[in-house]
């Protein structure tokens, strides 16, 4: 659930988060 919605957000959005499962998108 969370990748379709980390997915329409920029990798800059989810790189703030700082989270080790966001970075999976580059």
């Amino acid at each position: 659930m969370t990748v379709v919605s980390f997915k329409r957000i920029p990798h800059k959005t989810m790189t703030s988060h700082g989270n080790g499962k966001v970075p999976m998108y580059p």
